[in-house]
């Protein structure tokens, strides 16, 4: 079910007529209620987080809602699939600062699936309509 939800996210989203921070809201609002039913059992757990965390968790939320409104207003401009490959890149981003910023040293495995990664974006990249009219 959250395979099937995640992947048709983007052609849904070509079907509204809304602008896309309230798709992103009413996203956000939908799976919020869902996890609150899904949690209610470790609503103990919850309630034990101290102020750090809970602001971890709120600046985490707020950033996910930046991600979803700035992903969707990307469907506006290009096609579906070269939004999807662009928004679904944070792992050659995490690759690229992991090695720039915490002196980690990248795996083979890591570094070939960065390059196959970079080299889908760029095929798509090289694909791109500018703009994307409906």
């Amino acid at each position: 079910m959250g395979m099937l939800a995640v992947s048709s996210a983007a052609i849904l989203f070509r079907f509204t007529t809304a602008p896309p921070f309230v798709v992103a809201v009413y996203r956000l609002g939908i799976a919020g209620l869902l996890m609150l039913v899904v949690t209610r059992s470790k609503m103990v757990e919850l309630r034990k987080l101290d102020r750090y965390e809970a602001l971890l968790i709120f600046i985490s939320g707020f950033f996910l809602a930046v991600h979803f409104s700035t992903w969707f207003y990307s469907l506006k401009y290009t096609t579906i699939a070269a939004s999807t490959v662009i928004v679904t890149s944070s792992p050659i981003v995490v690759l690229i600062c992991s090695w720039a910023l915490l002196k980690e040293r990248p795996s083979i495995l890591g570094l070939s699936g960065t390059m196959v990664s970079f080299l889908g974006i760029t095929i798509i990249h090289r694909s791109w309509r500018w703009p994307v009219h409906r």
